[in-house]
């Protein structure tokens, strides 16, 4: 496929949305961005190791780099704290909703490549190719880990559960409090 620089973004061609896409390691939407008209949230990129924070609409696609001196792996949001896994550790960023940048809250280290993340209210839930499971409280630190019975694939939260897709496709309903296997 043809290769095109991501900080290109700043027009509306269907070339830079093509390109979002196909060099996308995750794409979340930002939970405060309420339109039925566009976009806006938080990109990876697989090509350049790189952040940005995306605003797509009517009015053509605006984007804005993060620095996170790393590479992002996978990403969750909620409210105006951005969870940010890369190789070996977590960041925790603060939005800052009128300039569309972030400020790095903390970093917390952790064993294994991150594969998957999800916000929780304690906090952001890392699951690691390694086959561990942790919690990292607001402010950084791991409170709570757990072995998990598989390779992790996806972390989710919803209906008051923690859910986790392994490798194998088996779906888990996780304790959000303890990490802890509650069903399957």
């Amino acid at each position: 496929g043809e290769s095109i620089d991501l900080r290109e973004l700043d027009s509306d061609s269907d070339r830079a949305r093509s390109a979002l896409v196909n060099a996308t390691v995750a794409a979340i939407a930002d939970p405060a961005f309420q339109s039925s008209a566009g976009f806006a949230g938080w990109v990876a990129d697989a090509a350049d190791g790189s952040l940005r924070h995306v605003r797509a609409g009517p009015a053509g696609t605006r984007s804005l780099a993060i620095e996170t001196a790393g590479t992002p792996l996978a990403l969750a949001a909620k409210g105006d704290t951005l969870w940010v896994a890369q190789d070996g550790e977590v960041l925790e960023l603060r939005i800052d909703r009128r300039s569309g940048g972030a400020q790095t809250v903390s970093r917390t280290r952790i064993s294994g490549t991150p594969v998957a993340v999800a916000a929780a209210e304690g906090g952001a839930w890392v699951a690691s190719r390694a086959g561990n499971l942790v919690l990292i409280p607001p402010g950084g630190g791991v409170t709570r880990e757990t072995a998990l019975p598989g390779r992790p694939v996806e972390l989710a939260v919803g209906a008051g559960s923690l859910w986790l897709l392994l490798a194998d496709g088996d779906l888990h309903r996780l304790d959000p409090r303890s990490g802890e296997l509650a069903g399957t």
